[in-house]
Parts: C-alpha cells; structure tokens; sequence
C-alpha cells in the first residue's frame, strides 16, 4: 500500500511520518489524541472529536497548532487517499496527535512548533469480531486509575502506563479478558479502550460520572441512540458489586462501536441482550452499515 500522513503541514508517505526522539511526546508521554474510525471511507464524528481536541490543547495553553479548517482538510486528505487502497466495504481506524514539540532540553528558540500529525490504518477486527455475539470478559485490576488532581479526565491523553499494567496484569489471569479499572474509592471507572454502560430493570442505562473518566464521544452516541430508543440514560457512581448486578453490561468505543460483556470477575452476565442488540441496531442504521458483520467479512484482512 502506498498511504499517505499528515505531520507538520505536510502530507508525506506514511513510512516517513517519523517523530524526533526528542520530542517532548517521547520523552514524556504529553500527547493529546483523538482516535477516529470511517464508516464507508468516511470519518465519523469529526467535529465532536476535534471539538475535545481543541478544548484540551487549549486548556494546556498550546500555541502553534494549526487551525481546526487545516487538520479538517488533513483527516479528509489522508482518508480518501488510503481508503481507496481498501476493499470498498472496508475501514480504516484514524489517529490524530498533537505534542508540544521538542522538549526544552532539545529546542532552539526558533524551534517552538507542536507537532501535529495524521495517520491511518485498517481496523484491526479481528480483534473483536466474535464479540458481538460472545461478549468479551471483563475483569478488575488492582491497577487504579489516575486521579483527576493530577489531570482532568476530559484530556484524551497518551500518559498511559495505567492502562497497559491493567491489562496485562488481567492477562496473567485470562489472555482473552478486558481489564476493568477502579477508582481509588473502589468505584467503577473505565477500561484501557472504552467506557462502561450498565442496564439495571426499573433505572434504566448508567454509566460512571463522566467528570471522573474521559467522557467517550461513542458513549455521548450511545447516549443519542438511547434517548431514540426511549431508554434512560444517567450516570453515577458505581460499585464493582452495583455492576456485578446489571441486567447487561456493555463497553462503547469508537473502533468497535459496541459490545456486550459476557462476565465480570468470572459470574456470567446476560450476553448478548436485548437492550444491547436495540442500541447496536440503530447504530447501524445511523451509518448505514452492519457493523458486526462487517468485522467478521474482514477479521482475517492483513
């Protein structure tokens, strides 16, 4: 495949979007993200991606960054050029990242630009193509997750060492299973890659307070599709045995959408149900694509 990046205001081959080693994104981890997906080559939900984007490189006080019209006509560059690459009924997973640019340590005066980059790749289904129908399973870390006085929740950031000792201390356990992390109070919080949704009979859909976790731009969908489908949706606090008790558990997320869960620290949940099967339905009508069955047609895509 020849595709094709964004990086610094210049689209060049994909193999050449190289980041210094100097970088402040490097050494330190200070990167803001967004990670986009494309139904039918086109990105979904750009503007409600970019707007979390902006909010947080302003509330860091970045400057340099180019202006929201430039990275719009970057996502779009970069896609159209590497979907066509693809099987038409395919789809690419999109990342966009911004740094400081170079730490001090590494920088001339004249050298104070961010770096800005676009990239894509093919949506790895075969990662959760089976779950739609299976669940995946969850389990709780003894990892915690970070607080926000060290940094609000709403940054999507790449400071993610939390997340990667989750999931593989949930791995030495079972290789196949999702790590859940917990606040330090002991309450629910999120998972490495998407945000949990609970079903309860008689209150309806729930989902950790979004001031304590990144409020997903896939969970704010859900929320959409939820009041489309006249079900409650509301968030607070819950405990691990509050969610061991949801009629349904459900993780959203923007490659995979949504998936069900099929248990939580081994007791079985229903898998998948029909509040479940409701929500992903009209999500596949709001794209106009099957997303299960598309995950299955290309699982075994290299």
């Amino acid at each position: 495949m020849s595709l094709i990046a964004y990086l610094n205001g210049r689209d060049i081959p994909a193999a050449e979007a190289n980041v210094f080693v100097g970088d402040a994104g490097f050494l330190q981890g200070i990167t803001i993200s967004e990670q986009l997906r494309t139904f039918g080559g086109v990105p979904f939900q750009v503007d409600v991606h970019l707007d979390r984007l902006f909010a947080a490189v302003r509330w860091l006080g970045w400057d340099q960054v180019p202006d929201r019209g430039e990275l719009v006509g970057a996502i779009q560059r970069v896609v159209t050029h590497n979907w066509q690459q693809l099987d038409p009924l395919d789809d690419l997973g999109v990342t966009v990242f911004v740094t400081p640019g170079l730490y001090p340590l590494y920088a001339r005066d004249d050298d104070a630009h961010a770096t800005v980059c676009v990239h894509t790749y093919p949506l790895p289904f075969r990662l959760w193509a089976g779950a739609y129908e299976v669940g995946l399973p969850l389990l709780s870390s003894t990892i915690r997750q970070v607080s926000p006085a060290a940094w609000p929740s709403h940054l999507k950031c790449r400071s993610r060492m939390h997340y990667y000792l989750a999931a593989k201390e949930v791995r030495t356990r079972d290789k196949q299973a999702t790590a859940l992390l917990l606040h330090e109070d002991g309450c629910v919080a999120e998972t490495p890659t998407a945000n949990v949704i609970a079903h309860f009979a008689g209150e309806g859909l729930v989902t950790p307070r979004t001031n304590r976790v990144l409020s997903g731009v896939s969970l704010a969908f859900v929320r959409s599709l939820a009041t489309e489908c006249q079900l409650s949706f509301g968030e607070r606090d819950l405990t691990l045995t509050e969610l061991a008790d949801a009629d349904e558990i459900l993780l959203s997320s923007t490659p995979f959408a949504l998936l069900p869960v099929e248990s939580l620290d081994g007791t079985c949940k229903s898998c998948p149900g029909p509040v479940y099967r409701s929500l992903l339905a009209n999500w596949n009508a709001k794209v106009g694509f099957e997303i299960a069955a598309q995950a299955l047609q290309f699982q075994d895509r290299r």
